[in-house]
């Protein structure tokens, strides 16, 4: 994994310096992008994931309350 980071910040690095700064605002926007990306997916599926948890153990705890009756 540290050769690839390695290899990949060195990509970057290169790309920069060719493109005069442009590539780094580029890369700046699209890691800022996927960082907004990512929070989003955990939070939600943090979230979304504990509602369904709570449906599925409310509709067991009915469906055993009519078992028992």
């Amino acid at each position: 994994m540290m050769l690839i980071g390695s290899g990949l910040f060195l990509v970057l690095v290169v790309l920069s310096f060719l493109t005069l700064g442009v590539f780094a605002n580029v890369a700046i926007g699209i890691g800022v992008i996927l960082a907004f990306a990512g929070f989003h997916y955990l939070v939600w599926g943090w979230w979304l994931g504990g509602m369904i948890r709570r449906e599925v153990e409310a509709e067991e705890k009915l469906q055993a309350e009519e078992r028992d009756t």
